[in-house]
C-alpha cells in the first residue's frame, strides 16, 4: 500500500519533468540544398556499399561448389 501512495505522490512532478522534454519537430524546407550529383554519387556509394558482398558470392558460387571435398 505504501508504495502505491509514494508512486501516486510522484506522479505530478514526474509528469512536470515529462512535459519539459517534450521536443517539437519544425517542417521547414533545409537550410543547405544537396546537388543532385551529390544524391546521385551518395546513392552509388551506397549502392555498391550494399551489394558487394552479394555480387562477390553470386561470382564465385560456381568455383566453391566446384571444390574437391565436395565431390567425395
Amino acid at each position: 500500500m505504501y508504495a502505491i501512495q509514494s508512486t501516486v505522490r510522484r506522479a505530478p512532478r514526474l509528469l512536470t519533468i515529462c512535459q519539459n522534454q517534450r521536443r517539437t519537430i519544425l517542417g521547414t524546407p533545409p537550410r543547405v540544398r544537396i546537388s543532385l550529383a551529390e544524391k546521385i554519387a551518395l546513392g552509388v556509394v551506397f549502392w555498391i556499399g550494399s551489394m558487394a558482398y552479394p555480387i562477390y558470392v553470386s561470382c564465385n558460387i560456381n568455383k566453391w561448389n566446384d571444390r574437391e571435398f565436395l565431390k567425395k
